[in-house]
């Protein structure tokens, strides 16, 4: 039997989130000490490794409790296939606000805010933030497809000089040219 500093430690938890799986029932010890404290057994270590794997996973703690209880099987695969949705809906609104983002930084409305900003310090951001080189062209392929203009005035404020601003949107308009 485990005390609850020593399980947690076990699972690289701290003891307060223990007390709170107890708290809202997903993690309950099954005994106690004569004096009271919480005592794991093997197979409440066993659950919390269950909890840990669909945690690690992202999958909010009140689907967990619902996913340990229903067992195993169908519910579970369509439990985490519904999270895997969810995900895919998160990423798509955080690309969203990256695309808004890069827009906003080459933006006229905000006087002199671009001047901080070089080609290199947001290529290297962009890359921090996942794109590769193949996201970077889709960025300039969709920025010229959309926007132009503004595709024309985000480089300048990048400060670009001519020729590598005009080679980019040569580079962006071809690949959207049927072949």
């Amino acid at each position: 039997m485990d005390s609850i500093s020593a399980l947690a430690r076990r699972f690289g938890l701290t003891r307060s989130a223990l007390l709170h799986y107890d708290r809202i029932g997903l993690l309950r010890p099954r005994a106690r000490s004569p004096a009271g404290y919480r005592r794991y057994s093997p197979q409440d270590a066993r659950r919390l490794a269950t909890i840990c794997l669909y945690r690690n996973a992202g999958v909010p703690l009140e689907t967990i409790a619902a996913m340990i209880d229903i067992g195993g099987g169908t519910k579970v695969r369509a439990a985490l296939e519904a999270h895997l949705v969810e995900l895919d809906r998160r990423i798509a609104a955080l690309r969203e606000q990256q695309r808004r983002v890069i827009g906003l930084i080459g933006s006229p409305a905000l006087p002199g805010a671009a001047a901080f900003v070089t080609a290199a310090a947001l290529t290297s951001m962009l890359r921090g933030a996942g794109l590769d080189d193949d996201g970077l062209r889709r960025l300039h392929v969709e920025f010229e497809r959309t926007a132009p203009a503004e595709h024309q005035a985000f480089l300048d404020a990048l400060g670009l000089d001519a020729t590598e601003s005009a080679g980019l949107r040569a580079q962006a308009r071809a690949a959207t040219e049927p072949e």
